[in-house]
């Protein structure tokens, strides 16, 4: 097994703590283990684009991505819903 795939395995308890805060803060949607699996497949399909230092620091930007990108959609479908504009501050 890669030296890559090897730090995502450390990792894991990390990124699960980090994903179980960021679903309690604001969102019941996205599971923190769905998110967490869908950050290490995402820098496994990604792993060329790391350019080295801090990949730890790599998956956690792409998992709060993932989450503020599903967090965002989610918002969106709900004034799609009701035909409401609502304007976020």
């Amino acid at each position: 097994m890669s030296n890559f795939k090897n730090n995502l395995k450390s990792m894991y308890p990390e990124l699960m703590r980090i994903a179980y805060r960021l679903v309690e803060k604001k969102n019941d949607e996205v599971d923190a283990p769905d998110l967490v699996q869908n950050a290490l497949l995402r820098a496994l399909e990604k792993q060329n684009l790391f350019k080295g230092g801090n990949q730890t620091g790599w998956v956690i930007t792409i998992m709060k991505n993932i989450y503020y990108d599903e967090y965002r959609k989610n918002k969106i479908e709900f004034i799609d819903h009701f035909n409401t504009v609502i304007f976020f501050v």
